[in-house]
Order: structure tokens, then sequence, then C-alpha cells
């Protein structure tokens, strides 16, 4: 009987073995959409904000493109003008005029100086923009590798999950139907262990003291134990070999 325990015990702490690292790799499939998402908000970050200070430069332009407009008609407007005073034999029209082209020309001066500041503005604009082109590319191909290297793990780690399932399910076939039952309504309930070892007259699981009298029916490995709080099948690990 103690020797049939044992040999109980041992597949059963396979399979948990086996159990626990399904649900690692389960894990760390679960964490690589994250991964993916965080390098790719880390690329995005950097091409929103190019793609911002493109359209700020765009509307640099817009704006620039009015003002010469503006500037231009102001212009043509002073030419017409002064055209005017070469015709008219009227001082007071004369003056009239002339007061009209030095409001027109002080608003081209106005005007002339708003373009230049929005030609500083394009020019410091442009400058950023070939260092954001820069660190687009960069942060693009970065992005692609990490990608690369998560897709390539993802295989490798569903892989390794297929053929460890299948280690699962061969365990489980050597198993005893209501003994297979009662471990996995214990690990649906306390995984990551259904089994744990008594350490130090201690459940190795829920770290809650064990009476004496239990811990010496684990050792003696006679019939199977549960821990009283939690549980879970105890085993002695100094004796099962595992």
């Amino acid at each position: 009987m103690q020797s049939n325990i044992r040999e109980l015990l041992e597949s059963l702490l396979r399979l948990q073995e086996k159990d626990v690292r399904v649900l690692k790799l389960e894990e760390e499939l679960l964490r690589i959409p994250k991964e993916k998402s965080v390098h790719e908000q880390k690329y995005e970050k950097v091409r929103l904000e190019w793609e911002a200070r493109k359209k700020e430069l765009q509307e640099l332009e817009v704006q620039r493109k009015r003002l010469e407009l503006e500037a231009q008609a102001l212009r043509d407007r002073i030419a017409k003008y002064k055209l005017q005073q070469m015709q008219t034999r009227k001082n007071d029209q004369y003056q009239a005029l002339g007061h009209e082209i030095e409001l027109a020309s002080q608003e081209v001066a106005r005007i002339e100086d708003q373009e230049l500041s929005l030609m500083e503005q394009a020019e410091i604009l442009k400058g950023r923009l070939q260092e954001l082109e820069s660190q687009v590319r960069a942060e693009k191909l970065q992005f692609e590798e990490n990608v690369a290297a998560l897709e390539a793990r993802k295989r490798r780690l569903e892989e390794e999950l297929e053929k460890t399932r299948r280690q699962v399910k061969e365990a489980e076939e050597k198993l005893d139907t209501e003994l297979l039952r009662k471990y996995r309504r214990i690990w649906q309930a306390r995984k990551p262990l259904a089994l744990a070892p008594v350490t130090q007259d201690s459940c190795g699981g829920c770290h809650m003291k064990i009476p004496r009298q239990t811990v010496l029916d684990v050792r003696s490995e006679k019939k199977w134990v549960e821990c009283e709080n939690c549980g879970r099948f105890l085993y002695w690990a100094g004796e099962t070999g595992v």
C-alpha cells in the first residue's frame, strides 16, 4: 500500500509539473499581445508627433500663401492709387490717395513681418520634421524587429504548449479515474498546486500549521492525506524522491 501511494504521488506530481508548465506557457502567451502593444505605442507616439508636425507645417504654408495673396492685393491697390495720383489734378484728392497709399504700405509691411515670422517657424519645423523622420524610420524598424521576435516566440510557446498538453493527457490516462477527478477538483480550486509538500510541519500550499498526527500520516504514506485548511493533497517530499 505504501509503495502504491508513493508511486501514485509521483505520478500526480509529474502531472502537476506539466499542469504548472501549461499554466506558465498560457500566461506567457497572454503577455505577448501586451508586449506588442507597448512596442506599437512607442512607435505610434513618434509617428503621430511626426504627422502632427507635418500638418502644422502645411498649415503654416497655407497661412503664408494667404498672407502673400493679401500683400499682393495691397500692392496692386497701391499701384492703382499711385496711378490715380498721377492722373488727378486736385490737391485734396492727391493727398487722400497718398494717405491710402501710406495705410496700405503699412499693412503690407505688417503682413511681410507676419510672413517672415511664419517662414522662421516653418524652418524650425522642417528641422524638427527631419529629426522625427529619422526617429520614425528607426522606431518602425525596431517595432518590426520586436514584432518578428514576438511572433517567433509565440510560435515556440504554442508548439511547447501543444506538446505539454499532450503530455498532460498521457499522464492523465495512466491515473485512476476517481483519483484524477479529485486531483482536478483541487487543481481548479488551488492551482498552481493541487499537491503540496509538508515543510516544517506546515502545508507548502497555504503555509498553515499542520497537526502532528497529520504530519505522521503524511510521512507514513499509508493513505491519502489532505490539508485541513486548504484541501490540497499533502506529501512528504523527502521520502517521495520527487
